[in-house]
């Protein structure tokens, strides 16, 4: 083979091996920022009442709850409520970062997702909390009640 074949030869194979690279540090860009992009996800959601807000981060770890105060809900009832909406809380982060991901392989900059993604948990629609309204109650007046009943000896 004449040497101007083993350049030419030489010069195509070094030309792929830099475009290899190239693309193997755009890839390895594309994935620092999606992760770093991930990790600032937070998924919000509030109940079907809005009286109930669950705030998660981007794998749907449950960071911050707002409750009424005061609670007018039978704590029986809160419960399926509170789930519901962390649940709905953690589908929309987990969507979030799984669209960050489709994005670049839409992009044909990662072959495929990672594997790490979760997916997003079912969501239902919690029942509506039956409101309970609490009431004090009526203490007895020693003062109240008829005459004689104020004038009777009892002991301290």
């Amino acid at each position: 083979m004449p040497d101007s074949e083993l350049d030419e030869k030489a010069a195509r194979v070094l030309n792929r091996a830099e475009q290899a690279n190239q693309k193997l540090i755009r890839r390895r860009a594309a994935l620092e920022w999606a992760e770093k992009r991930s990790a600032a996800i937070e998924g919000t959601a509030t109940s079907a009442d809005g009286r109930i807000r669950a705030t998660v981060d981007s794998t749907g770890l449950l960071t911050a709850l707002e409750l009424p105060v005061p609670l007018s809900t039978p704590p029986s009832a809160l419960g399926p409520v509170i789930t519901a909406t962390v649940r709905k809380a953690a589908a929309q982060a987990r969507d979030q970062v799984r669209a960050t991901y489709t994005g670049l392989r839409n992009e044909g900059t990662i072959p495929a997702l990672p594997g790490h993604l979760l997916p997003a948990p079912a969501v239902a629609e919690a029942p509506q909390p039956a409101r309970c309204v609490r009431q004090r109650p009526v203490e007895a007046d020693p003062g109240e009640g008829p005459p004689e009943s104020w004038l009777e000896r009892r002991p301290w």
